[in-house]
C-alpha cells in the first residue's frame, strides 16, 4: 500500500470512478476513501466522476475534502 500512497503524493490529482456498485449510486468504498484522503492530506486536487453518494456512511468526510464533481463529464478536467 505504501507504494500506492507514493504515487498518490507524486501526483499532480487524483480522479475517483465512483461507478454504482452492488445496488449503491456513485459507490465510493473504504479503500478509495482512505486514497482521498491521502490526497487531501497532501494537497492534492481531487476530482469524482460523479455526484458523491449521499447515502454513504462517510458523506461528511467525503465532502469535507472538496472534491470537484464532474457530472460524468471527463472532459472537465
Amino acid at each position: 500500500m505504501k507504494g500506492h500512497f507514493d504515487k498518490i503524493k507524486s501526483s499532480d490529482a487524483i480522479l475517483v470512478l465512483n461507478y454504482d456498485k452492488h445496488g449503491n449510486k456513485n459507490y465510493i468504498g473504504a479503500n478509495t476513501l482512505i486514497e482521498m484522503g491521502i490526497a487531501f492530506e497532501h494537497g492534492k486536487k481531487i476530482f469524482v466522476l460523479n455526484n458523491l453518494p449521499e447515502d454513504s456512511p462517510a458523506y461528511e468526510e467525503l465532502v469535507s475534502m472538496s472534491p470537484v464533481c464532474l457530472d460524468g463529464e471527463l472532459d472537465r478536467i
